[in-house]
Formats: structure tokens, sequence, C-alpha cells
């Protein structure tokens, strides 16, 4: 080849690539179809609302097992089958109709990423309506390829049978009902990375569940289910438990009252393997600074082998168990509460090394379960411990030799003794709460350091250590006063930013009117020197008339708030209501009302503006929030609302640029 031709055809490659990488824009959902198939390409799909309602839109795929023989069938309405591509979806809304969960005969894949290496971004999609599918498996969104990256995806899922009753009624094969369930998002590739994304689910299946996946990351993600007291499931004059007499597959064989139970299944679920890859292991998962709640089991990861980490993650009102983990997992700078079920559950007799470090949140509860923590197994090593101001409402104990799951595969089988199912040896416990702590028979030479009580121990050759309480705590110089943006956790960053002892006086779901009523007893009497206030986010909620302040009764509570620290001797920084995420927030509550005051944004800039007026005319230094945070997105965690652990950090600089030059000499760093 001559120089000027071999120039020529350098050339040539060069242009292609470049129109390769050029982006493309498409304005319907068949132009992203033909998109889909290709590779190398950069898609951007043009932001709105698509319906999918036409049944002659889903297509059967054909998916070769990436190892050995055979492939996976199923149909699917949206096929993302091509290699290398960027798919920018941000402010597009896939609103998929129930109905079509009933089009095909089958399984169905609403969604399907089969190709490798491709980045998705953005995407919400929305069940409309409530049809279970017919027959065969149904997923809102599978990941089968390998490489892929799902970045900032909404899934709003519906649509399975029955819905209502948790798993009281079976989940497998052997359910007292047919079942017709729907999982949110599964993930059979390997190297999938999906961060943050949210799942709401009003479905019975799964939010986040893997099926032969290997080396899967999910960070900074939110999923959510709903609860429901079996109190009124057994109102019903009709309908599944109705007509089974309100049998159980569980003990003790019937739905009983006084339960709280999730209407889905787990929030981050590892099946042991998926039929979908060729029997394939799920292998090596790693979850980072996610939070699931109002889901059956919060992180249930025992399926799994491998390498598995769960750090930074929060499970909140899950009623069968907040974390568990196989063989050598580690559960680090993680929490959850116990209000409907344990925070741990290590249910596994033969599962062995195991790291844990969790912390207990409080709560309240009606409807508490039986056990903090159930523990079995051997060798792992576990510090439980409990945040600084929690104070359990009961005294739920941690059991060594027992399980929820032990307790129904006796129930299922009567005749097989208990020590079939538990056993828990050599495993080396830190309770650091003032909880107790039970060693059942089959708990043997375990060692237990623990701050609460042993109340009972049936076992052999256990040890037993007494945990000296902490020291007391030198006394706060600073308090700061809230709800729960205050209460998740920016006072601690902020102590170690000033270097003084910081106490959080934060409670969820506050407004500045219920601040109010608990100001002296949490805030007037710990003689703080000074008072950080921040409430506003639950004042402005006008869909919600029991727990909205009015603008005016909300700036009359700030003021009263101040007058009364003054008079106490303390200081006070104000802080503005923060950002909220408009998308995040409005999938959990109505937008009529704040579309008649003029939008969200709009109500917020109010009350912020109100406290930095308010600032002004009492002379007081004031934290705006609202307006540092608006350009700062990576402050918000998934549910719109409440901050991150980069948010936190960002609140406590913020607050500490104001509560530094207050600090009086003997109490600055």
């Amino acid at each position: 080849m001559s120089l000027s031709a071999a120039f020529r055809f350098l050339l040539s490659c060069i242009t292609l690539s470049a129109v390769s990488c050029a982006a493309v824009e498409v304005d319907s959902v068949a132009g992203l179809l033909d998109q889909a198939s290709r590779s190398g390409v950069r898609v951007k799909l043009k932001p709105g609302i698509y319906r999918l309602d036409d049944p002659a839109i889903a297509r059967a795929a054909v998916v070769p097992h990436p190892e050995g023989s055979g492939a996976f069938r199923v149909n699917t309405l949206l096929h993302f089958s091509g290699d290398d591509s960027h798919y920018d979806l941000r402010d597009v809304v896939l609103e998929i109709d129930t109905r079509l969960h009933r089009a095909v005969p089958g399984p169905l894949d609403k969604v399907l990423v089969s190709g490798r290496r491709n980045t998705l971004a953005g995407l919400t999609i929305r069940d409309l309506g409530d049809t279970a599918p017919g027959r065969g498996g149904l997923r809102m969104l599978h990941v089968i390829g390998d490489g892929n990256t799902l970045e900032n995806f909404t899934l709003n899922a519906r649509g399975s049978a029955p819905y209502g009753y948790g798993n009281l009624l079976g989940k497998g094969s052997k359910a007292l009902v047919p079942l017709q369930k729907q999982s949110c998002f599964l993930i059979t590739g390997r190297d999938t990375r999906v961060r943050g994304t949210r799942v709401i689910a009003r479905v019975f299946g799964h939010g986040i569940v893997m099926q032969g996946a290997v080396n899967t990351l999910i960070e900074n993600c939110y999923v959510e289910g709903e609860m429901r007291l079996t109190d009124d499931i057994l109102k019903e004059t009709s309908g599944p438990a109705h007509s089974i007499g309100f049998r159980s597959d569980y003990p003790p064989g019937r739905i009983v009252p006084g339960l709280m139970i999730a209407l889905s299944e787990d929030g981050v679920r590892a099946y042991p393997d998926g039929s979908q890859v060729g029997e394939r292991r799920t292998e090596k998962i790693t979850v980072i600074n996610t939070i699931v709640q109002n889901m059956r089991s919060g992180f249930d990861l025992s399926a799994a082998s491998g390498e598995v980490l769960v750090s930074g993650c929060t499970s909140l009102g899950c009623n069968e168990k907040g974390f568990n983990v196989p063989s050598r997992g580690v559960i680090e700078k993680s929490s959850g509460d116990a209000r409907y079920g344990p925070l741990l559950s290590l249910h596994g007799k033969n599962d062995r090394d195991s790291r844990v470090e969790l912390t207990l949140l409080p709560s309240t509860s009606d409807h508490p379960p039986t056990r903090l923590a159930e523990i079995n197994g051997t060798g792992h090593t576990i510090t439980i411990r409990m945040r600084d101001d929690g104070k359990p409402v009961r005294a739920l104990p941690i059991v060594f030799g027992e399980s929820f799951w032990a307790d129904v595969h006796h129930f299922r089988s009567p005749t097989q003794p208990r020590e079939t199912w538990t056993g828990a040896v050599n495993i080396t416990l830190r309770n650091e709460t003032t909880l107790p702590v039970v060693l059942g028979s089959t708990a043997r030479e375990n060692r237990i350091i623990s701050r609460g009580p042993v109340s009972r121990d049936e076992g052999k050759e256990n040890k037993l250590e007494s945990l000296a309480s902490p020291p007391a705590a030198p006394k706060a110089r600073v308090l700061s006063f809230g709800d729960s943006i205050t209460r998740r956790g920016y006072p601690a960053e902020l102590g170690q930013l000033l270097g003084v002892p910081v106490a959080n006086a934060g409670v969820g779901g506050n407004s500045s009117a219920a601040g109010l009523k608990r100001l002296d007893a949490d805030v007037i009497a710990a003689k703080p020197e000074i008072v950080v206030i921040l409430f506003g986010t639950n004042d402005t909620r006008l869909d919600a008339p029991k727990v909205h302040v009015p603008i005016e009764r909300y700036v009359a509570n700030l003021r009263e708030m101040v007058a009364r620290c003054t008079a106490a001797g303390a200081r006070v920084v104000l802080c503005t209501v923060p950002p909220i995420a408009e998308d995040a927030y409005f999938k959990r509550h109505e937008r009529a009302a704040f579309v008649a005051a003029g939008g969200l944004t709009a109500v917020l800039e109010s009350y912020r503006a109100a406290v930095v007026m308010l600032g002004v005319e009492l002379g007081l230094p004031v934290v705006d929030l609202g307006k540092a945070l608006a350009t700062r997105p990576e402050w918000l965690s998934p549910d719109g609302v409440h901050p991150a652990p980069a948010g936190n950090a960002l609140i406590a600089q913020l607050v500490a640029e104001k509560v530094r030059p207050m600090l009086t000499a003997h109490s600055r760093p």
C-alpha cells in the first residue's frame, strides 16, 4: 500500500470512529429501540414521558448463556443488546401499562440489558395499574450482559398477586395460593455497577436481586416497600387469605394479629446461582451507602459465594431481618433498627468467619420482634453498639443458637430436633449495648464481652466478660437541634471539625412545633454554649395538614426558640431548610398542594428567605443551606431529602464556619 493510500485509509478509520462516537438524539421509543441494538453509539433520548401500552412492542429475545451451552429466552419491551454504548436517559420516564404483563406468554423482562460495557443513566420506569403477570417470571429491569453501569435509575414497580400479604401465604412453589410475582431489578451479569438508583416496590417480589451475578457493585441506592398490620388482613371478608381460612405457610400455621409485615420481599438479595446464566454461582458482592426501608429483609446476602462486603448501609423497618452475610462476609460501618424484626440474623449453622459491625438505631414500635439479633455459625466476630443516645423501648435479647429460620424448619419438620438447624461455636461477640445476651443449648466455646447481662447460658464452655460502662462523655458545648436531617449524623462530623463535644438533639419527623415542645428537656436542660437550629423540611409539608406548620407560625416558633435559648445563656445559629429533589420527593408525597402554592421550590424558598430575614432581624449568624447545597447535588441520599455521607460532611463544614468563631477560648481546639 502506498503512503498516500495508507493515509487515506487511516483518515477514513478516524472519520468512522468520530461518527460512531457522536451523540445521536432521538425523540421516540422507536428511535431508542433502533439505537439500543447498535454498538459503540452515544444516544440521548429527549426528556419527557413515554407511554408503553401497545402489545406489539413486545419482542422475543434469545441471550446465549455466557458459560456453557444453551440460551436464556425471554420476552422484552425494551432491549439494549448492543455493546460499548452510552445512553443518556436523564429526565426520561417510561410509563408501562401493566396490562402488558399479560400480553405475552411466558417470562417478561420489561427492560433487558444483554449488551456489554454499556452505561445507562437517568431513566425512570413507572408501572401504571396493578395487573399481575399471567405466567412465567416478570422483572421490571434485568441486566444480564457483562460490564454494564446503571446510574440514577428510578423504578416504581406495581402489578403482582397476591399483594397485601407479604410471604404469609407462601413464597415458593408450595405456596398456599398461586403466586404471580414481579421482581424490580434482577442482575445476572458480570461486573455490573449500579449507582444512585431508587427502587419503590409495590409488588410481591424483591427490590434488587442477584442470581448468578459476579462482581456486583451497588452504591448509594435506596429500596423502599410498604408495611401492613396483620390485624387489617384478619378483618377481610374476601380475598386470598380469607379464602384459605387465614392459614399461613409460617409458624404457627395461621395469620396471627399484632404483627407488622412487609408486602414486598427483600431489599438487596442474593440467590446462590442463576438459571438465566447456566446455573453460574452468585459471587463477590459489594454494597455501599445503601438504604433499605420497609422490606421483608434489608440485606439478605447469605446465599452468595466469595467476597461479600456491606459498608455504610442502613436497614429500617424490615420485619424478617436487617442484615445477613455468608461465610467470611463483612458488614461494617452499618446501622439499622429493630422496629419489626431483628437487626442481624446469622442463621446458617454451617456459615463461618464473618465479621460484623452494626449500630442499633433507636426506634419505637408497638410490634417489636422477640430478638435483637440471632447468631449461628462458627468463628464470627461481631460488634453491636448503640447510638450514643439510643434507648431501646424493650430489652430485646441477642440470642445464640436460635433463629427465625430454625423456627420455620421446625414448624415444617417437627420430628427433626432443633439442633438440626442451630449451632453457635467459637464466636466472639462484643455487645456494647445494655441489652441482654441469651446462649441457647447449641452455643459453645463462645466469647461474650458484654455491657448488658447474660440472662441465660444453656450452652457449654462459653466465656463471659463484663464490658465496663464507658466514661461519661464530656459535656457538650455545642448542641444541634432539629429533625431527621440533624438526627442522621452531621453533628458527629461537626464535633470532629471543631474539636469539642457536639450533642445531637435531632428527632426524625419533627416540625418546629414539635421541636418547641421538647426545647426545655432536650436543649435548655443540657446547658449548651451554642445551639444550632435546623427545622423546616417537615414544616413545609403542605400535603400533610397535621404536620405542616404555616410560615408565620414557623417563624414564631423559631423566634421563641431563640429567645428561650438566649435567656438560658446560649448563643444561637440558625440554618435554612435544605433543598429537596422533587422527582424523589413526589414519589412519596402528593404534588397537588405544592402546585397550588407555586411549586415545591417556591415553598422551600419562602421558608428559606424567612429564616434569613429572621437572622438579620435578631443579629444571628445564618447557615444558608438552601442556597449553599442547591449546587451540590451530591449532598443528597437517593430519597431526595436526607443527607448522604457526603452531605453530612458538607453540612458540618458549613455550620463549622459559623460556629468556630463563636466558641469561647477554653472550648476551642
